[in-house]
């Protein structure tokens, strides 16, 4: 087989919040693909806070902003040599994609440098093969090393942030600019369609993302003397843990006995703090802060239920690992959610931002231990049937492998 090794750009790795890219790196290397990693930003933790799997990636990865300007220099003079034409057909194609906006201008001036030290990074690592995770900024830079290298371009598209700003993120120029779209749903294969011609949906796969079953295996059940509900995630308005806290306040005044635990950090933990402090609701929430991949499983043996009352999603994987321990979930019926919550059969699904419609839904669950127990049972075997991260993966590498060997 002529050149498969796959370069994984990644806009940020190993990432707290993102540790599925970390398993799929694991996974397709497992199989036997030949996976080289490079991610434009360092990782957001110190190695303390590292488990020992994302510790070994790290010293695996390019870091492109690491190598400063010394590496772009290199770099760009290498490309040069090598390919003055394409580096001056690629600088003029930043300028036109940009549009006439000076601040995405600057923008993509800045992506052409990362681009042109991931591409002579491809270049040194004699692959030509580039798969992107997302199509938000980071693939803006995957396209432009495309133009620079004349490489395969895959790229996994999460959305939904992509999808209500497609202009921004140049979404219609990355579906004509990829060879592959790797989609996480149905959903987000339709976005795409929505922005392309019918010639171009040929590209489009849907691979759903999955957790280990084996790993996220149910609990022999919490001690806790009132239901413990828990939230992971992020606190940022996206997450909507405000609307969580507001359902709180309801069910406390209605007299109900639980408790809920935040685990996560971000720029709304104040805010949330001060609701908390406003509502008196101090005594029966907590929040841990930011957390690793390996704690939070024990976080989840000690919970009832899990709720996520997000605005905007993908499908999270943190309903999947619930999902996956028999934890009967709570969470908004938006996006590619309802793909993986069948209502009312292994989960609840509840209109975003209604805290009552929450509430009501939480309070079956406390009040119904039997309810919590089927609801989870139902819940583990829609994972294993839909979203086994080995299956899934294995899917992905075999459509991924496939994309490749045709191209070269």
């Amino acid at each position: 087989m002529h050149n498969t090794k796959i370069s994984y750009l990644i806009s940020r790795y190993p990432a707290i919040s993102h540790t599925f890219i970390l398993r799929e790196v694991l996974h397709l290397k497992s199989m036997g693909l030949e996976l080289i990693t490079a991610s434009i930003n360092k990782t957001n933790r110190n190695d303390e806070k590292l488990t020992q799997e994302e510790v070994e990636e790290k010293k695996l990865t390019y870091y492109v902003k690491a190598d400063g300007l010394i590496g772009a220099i290199k770099s760009k003079t290498a490309l040069v040599f090598r390919s003055p034409l394409k580096l001056f057909k690629t600088f003029f194609y930043a300028i036109k994609t940009a549009g006439p906006n000076l601040k995405m201008q600057l923008y993509h001036q800045l992506y052409l440098i990362e681009a042109i030290m991931v591409a002579e990074w491809m270049h040194k690592n004699s692959s030509n093969n580039l798969h992107v995770h997302f199509a938000s900024e980071v693939a803006t830079v995957g396209m432009f090393v495309k133009k620079l290298n004349d490489c395969h371009l895959s790229i996994t598209a999460h959305g939904p942030d992509e999808f209500y700003n497609a202009d921004k993120y140049l979404l219609g120029e990355k579906i004509n600019s990829a060879d592959k779209i790797f989609c996480i749903s149905d959903f987000a294969r339709s976005q795409l369609m929505k922005l392309s011609e019918y010639d171009q949906w040929g590209k489009f796969c849907v691979t759903r993302l999955g957790v280990n079953v084996d790993a996220f295996k149910p609990s022999t059940g919490s001690t806790n003397q009132s239901p413990n509900i828990l939230s992971v995630g992020r606190l940022c308005p996206a997450k909507a843990q405000h609307i969580l806290i507001e359902a709180a306040a309801i069910l406390a005044k209605a007299g109900l006995d639980f408790t809920v635990t935040f685990v996560g950090d971000g720029p709304d933990r104040s805010s949330l703090e001060e609701l908390c402090k406003s509502l008196s609701l101090n005594e029966i929430i907590t929040f841990t802060g930011s957390v690793n991949h390996d704690e939070v499983k024990g976080f989840y043996d000690k919970c009832d239920i899990f709720c996520l009352p997000s605005f905007a999603e993908g499908i999270p994987i943190v309903l999947m690992e619930a999902m996956s321990k028999e934890i009967p979930c709570v969470t908004s019926r938006i996006t590619g959610i309802p793909e993986l919550i069948d209502s009312g059969v292994d989960g609840f699904l509840t209109a975003p931002s209604n805290a009552e419609e929450l509430a009501r839904a939480l309070q079956k669950l406390i009040e119904n231990n039997a309810l919590r127990v089927e609801t989870g049972k139902a819940a583990r075997t829609k994972v294993i049937e839909k979203y086994h991260l080995e299956n899934n993966m294995s899917y992905f590498g075999e459509k991924l492998e496939e994309a490749v060997t045709r191209k070269n």
